[in-house]
């Protein structure tokens, strides 16, 4: 079943900085009748460091495989199909090479928000985790945060600090993010800037971007 994804089919990638809502913004354009694949949702992971928080156990490289083209080939081939940006690997899970391949030649929608606006996001969906929980996550990017910033996290969040936590963390994945997305060609990139994460607003206006000229 994985040679489905070798076969041609327009490609769309919802992209954005961390805490840009990208989950929530494919989940309203599949609510508005779009073609969705949820990645993060077949690897049973949220594809960051504190991506396992909340969810079960991944399922094994075979079950994944297996999820992701049945969840394929149930949308409509002849439409285009929207993805969320994941990084090669989600959680311990590896996306398939030919479904990688293709990403590679695909359009990324980028949404943009401000970064105290992705903080709050992040607030949501995170701050509830036992503080424990959060810490270990951290440490376990302790090397890729830097000594200083993994120390300065940790202490924010030992204070009840969240926010604080978000904002330096959010300087490692900020980074990160920008050299992923200059690999690839500036052509294939739209960018969508909005004051607020609203995400059904946001997924029916990149639906209207598609339906323009590029």
């Amino acid at each position: 079943m994985l040679a489905s994804f070798a076969i041609p089919r327009e490609m769309r990638f919802v992209s954005g900085l961390t805490g840009s809502g990208k989950t929530e913004i494919l989940r309203q354009l599949a609510a508005l009748g779009e073609c969705v694949v949820d990645l993060e949702g077949l690897a049973r992971h949220k594809g960051s460091a504190f991506g396992q928080l909340g969810e079960d156990a991944q399922p094994t490289q075979a079950q994944f495989e297996n999820d992701l083209a049945c969840a394929w080939r149930a949308t409509v081939p002849e439409r285009p199909v929207w993805l969320e940006d994941e990084s090669r690997m989600i959680g311990k899970r590896v996306l398939p090479e030919a479904l990688w391949q293709r990403k590679q030649h695909a359009r990324f929608h980028v949404v943009e928000l401000p970064d105290d606006e992705r903080i709050r996001h992040l607030c949501r969906v995170y701050a509830g985790f036992p503080s424990g929980q959060l810490a270990a996550c951290v440490t376990a990017i302790r090397s890729r945060l830097g000594g200083t910033r993994a120390q300065a996290t940790l202490e924010a969040l030992a204070s009840g600090d969240f926010a604080g936590a978000c904002g330096i963390i959010l300087y490692y994945y900020d980074r990160t993010y920008q050299t992923c997305l200059a690999g690839y060609p500036p052509a294939h990139i739209t960018r969508h800037p909005f004051q607020k994460l609203a995400p059904h607003t946001i997924a029916a206006a990149l639906i209207e971007s598609t339906r323009q000229p590029p």
